[in-house]
C-alpha cells in the first residue's frame, strides 16, 4: 500500500493548521471528515474564553514550495459565496519553516472572482497572497471580527446604493455645471414635482437601512468601506432637499404639495422636512 504523496502534504497541512488555530488562539478547530469546499471549521471565543456560538469555515490548501498562490475552482467560489459564515481560504507552504497565509474569501470580491474564472476556459483563477497575509497572533481579533464581515459587505452594498443615489440627486439639481434647488430656476412645474419628491422619499429609504443595519452592531461602522462618506452626504443631501421644499411652499402649487406627501404612509424623514416648512396652524 502506498500513501499519496499530494494526499500526504495536505493532510499534513490540514493537521498544522488546526494545530496552530488550537494551540496559537485557544480556539477550537475541527477537521471535516466530507471535504465539499471546507476543510476545518473554527469556532469563535470571545476575550473571557466563552464561545460565541459562531464560526468561521476554512479551505486548505497546501504545497512543498515557497509560493503561496492558490487556483481556485468556479464550483468552489459559487460555493462559497452561497454560505453565511466567513470563509478563509488557507494557503500552506511546507519549503523550509512551514508558513500558513490566509483570506477571506466570501467579501465583497467574490462576485468580481466568479467573474474571473467564468470568463477562463480553465474555469479557475489564481488567488494571490502576500508577506502581509501571513497567519500570526496578532491576528486574533482579525479573525474575530470575521464573524461581522458579511454583514459589513452588505453594509457597504447598502452605502453605494445611497451614495449612487445621492449623485443622482446631484444631477437633479445640477443647472449649467452649478447646484440649484429653487424649482423656478430649475424650470420645475406640478407635473415635474412627482419626480424630484419620489426620489427624495426613496434615497431616505436607503439611508434607514443603512441607520437600522449600523444600529444593529456598531462595529459594522468600522469594517465598512463606503460607510464613512455616507454621513456626509446625507447632510448635503438633506439640506437640499429641505431647501427645495422650502422653495416650493412660496410656489403658487405648493398647497398642492403638502396635500399629496403629508400623508401617514410619507418616509419619516421627509414628513419631518414638510412639517418644519409647512407648520401646522
Amino acid at each position: 500500500m502506498k500513501f499519496d504523496n499530494k494526499a500526504s502534504h495536505g493532510k499534513a497541512g490540514e493537521f498544522y493548521f488546526a494545530y496552530w488555530i488550537c494551540n496559537y488562539f485557544g480556539w477550537p478547530c475541527r477537521l471535516l471528515d466530507i471535504d465539499v469546499g471546507i476543510d476545518a471549521q473554527i469556532e469563535i471565543f470571545d476575550e473571557n474564553d466563552h464561545s460565541c456560538g459562531l464560526f468561521i469555515g476554512a479551505q486548505v490548501k497546501t504545497n512543498k514550495t515557497n509560493n503561496p498562490d492558490i487556483q481556485v475552482k468556479l464550483n468552489n467560489l459559487k460555493y462559497w459565496s452561497s454560505i453565511e459564515d466567513p470563509i478563509v481560504l488557507i494557503s500552506i507552504t511546507l519549503a523550509d519553516t512551514p508558513k500558513i497565509y490566509w483570506k477571506l474569501i466570501n467579501d465583497s470580491n467574490i462576485s468580481s472572482y466568479i467573474k474571473r474564472a467564468e470568463s477562463n476556459k480553465s474555469s479557475k483563477i489564481l488567488i494571490n497572497f502576500t508577506e502581509e497575509d501571513e497567519l500570526t497572533i496578532f491576528n486574533k481579533e482579525c479573525f474575530r471580527n470575521l464573524i461581522y464581515m458579511k454583514q459589513a459587505t452588505y453594509l457597504d452594498q447598502l452605502c453605494l446604493k445611497f451614495n449612487n443615489s445621492c449623485e443622482e440627486l446631484d444631477n437633479l439639481f445640477t443647472v449649467n455645471g452649478e447646484i440649484e434647488v429653487d424649482p423656478v430656476s430649475l424650470n420645475i412645474d406640478i407635473m415635474d414635482l412627482d419626480r424630484y419628491l419620489l426620489h427624495f422619499e426613496s434615497l431616505f429609504e436607503k439611508f434607514d437601512e443603512v441607520e437600522s443595519l449600523t444600529e444593529s452592531n456598531g462595529k459594522l461602522k468600522a469594517l465598512s468601506v463606503n460607510y464613512p462618506e455616507v454621513q456626509y452626504r446625507y447632510n448635503i443631501a438633506h439640506s437640499y432637499i429641505s431647501e427645495f421644499i422650502g422653495y416650493v411652499k412660496d410656489i403658487d402649487y405648493g398647497f398642492e404639495i403638502k396635500g399629496q406627501w403629508c400623508t401617514s404612509d410619507t418616509n419619516k424623514k421627509l414628513l419631518r422636512i414638510f412639517e418644519d416648512k409647512y407648520p401646522r396652524n
